[in-house]
């Protein structure tokens, strides 16, 4: 008999958290720029807005500063009993959150977290910092 995948990879999709670091390029060096709001707050608009209504959406958290100031903007993406991962150098555009959208739709179908490259966007290459196994409490 053969079971359908589609709840399954809904009910994987839906535990997704995607951290984004809103400190991320403060625009505290530069008030006037960009309303004064941070890069990492502008990433974090753009995810929202491109995640509402879309099917498999991770769950957005805005988070103040994820120490990860060299590769800036910065985002986690983890979900339980998975692998998680870090990634940076987003630009606070649409074209960057379309691009880690789809990465963590691939991601959520995934059992384990790991998504193979030949499913990355094209935005997602070279933005990975580290990744982060799964704690033992969690499997």
């Amino acid at each position: 008999m053969l079971i359908p995948l589609w709840p399954l990879q809904k009910r994987l999709s839906m535990d997704v958290i995607l951290t984004v670091c809103t400190t991320c390029n403060s625009a505290a060096s530069n008030p006037a720029a960009n309303e004064g709001r941070s890069g990492g707050s502008r990433l974090a608009e753009a995810l929202e807005q491109q995640a509402a209504g879309r099917p498999g959406a991770p769950r957005i958290v805005r988070h103040e500063c994820l120490w990860a100031c060299a590769h800036s903007c910065a985002i986690l993406i983890r979900s339980k009993g998975r692998t998680g991962y870090l990634a940076g150098r987003f630009e606070p555009s649409g074209t960057a959150a379309a691009a880690i959208l789809d990465w963590t739709t691939a991601y959520g179908e995934s059992p384990d977290g790991q998504v193979p490259y030949a499913k990355w966007p094209e935005g997602m290459k070279g933005h990975f910092i580290a990744r982060i196994p799964v704690f033992e409490e969690e499997t």
